[in-house]
């Protein structure tokens, strides 16, 4: 008789890198604000940077500049999905506005990099009680990384 033995597969995943900042809350103020954050990977920071702009806040939308420096296939914004999460737990999907825009440049260590820019648009509301705004910042490909840029309103 043949015994079997039970199989374990433990799964394990990353979580998202958390990148977080403060703003103004934009529904309590009459001129305009943006806000960018940046997260670097080292060694050479320079060729791994992920840049995000939160801008042009509407009654019905909130603009979001994209800017990716990187050495391979992840300088692509469209290896990504960005989606705008509040802190009532409304999600909501970016609206390109745009194709990216690309230009390649010397990086460090002789690597040269590739410096990728893009907009687009999320149709969500910021009210006065809106005390926070995360972007998700997911990878389409496995190696990139997943990050979350998350503000706080003030």
């Amino acid at each position: 008789m043949m015994k079997l033995l039970p199989l374990v597969v433990l799964a394990t995943g990353c979580a998202p890198t958390l990148v977080a900042g403060s703003m103004a809350n934009p529904a309590r103020r009459t001129d305009k604000i943006e806000s960018t954050q940046t997260y670097e990977i080292g060694p050479y920071k320079e060729n791994h940077q992920y840049e995000l702009t939160l801008s042009a806040f509407t009654a019905s939308s909130i603009g979001l500049a994209i800017k990716i420096t990187e050495v391979d296939r992840c300088a692509s914004p469209k290896n990504y999905t960005y989606t705008l999460v509040d802190d009532h737990s409304v999600h909501t999907s970016l609206m390109p506005s745009n194709d990216p825009v690309s230009t390649s440049q010397p990086g460090r260590a002789g690597k040269p990099v590739t410096v990728s820019r893009w907009s687009g648009t999320f149709a969500a509301t910021v009210v006065p009680d809106t005390q926070s705004l995360t972007v998700q910042m997911r990878p389409l490909v496995g190696s990139c990384p997943s990050l979350d840029f998350k503000w706080a309103l003030n």
